[in-house]
């Protein structure tokens, strides 16, 4: 299976989750806008020991659960996804190539132009 990104509201009586869309593709020339990595990321990249170590607050939690991050902290994981694709090469070679940097720096975009979604439509989003 792929780990996917969605926008989401949630409903703030019954706290119940409505997946509103998938995340638009942020230019013309980009392409797979809802891809998040295969389904093995969620612990040999994301929650990998390296990310952890390195402030993987929200992604490591990919680890045991799917990620919904509210609207109120898309500016925390904004932060975190920018680290990582500052240090997509570490990331990469730590977690033991489990995808090329090219990959993981696409993924970390798509999360980031989810985040920019998700900001003007004042929902959250959900990777998983």
């Amino acid at each position: 299976m792929t780990l996917q990104v969605n926008l989401f509201f949630r409903d703030p009586d019954t706290c119940e989750v409505t997946r509103v869309e998938a995340p638009a593709a942020s230019a013309p020339h980009a392409s797979e806008p809802t891809l998040a990595g295969p389904e093995i990321w969620r612990t040999q990249l994301w929650s990998s020991e390296w990310a952890v170590q390195h402030g993987a607050v929200f992604l490591s939690q990919l680890a045991q659960n799917d990620l919904y991050v509210e609207h109120n902290q898309l500016s925390e994981f904004r932060d975190e996804c920018l680290f990582f694709v500052e240090h997509s090469a570490e990331l990469e070679k730590a977690a033991g190539q489990v995808g090329s940097e090219q990959t993981i720096r696409s993924r970390l975009a798509n999360f980031i132009n989810a985040i920019d979604q998700a900001i003007e439509k004042k929902c959250g989003i959900l990777i998983g």
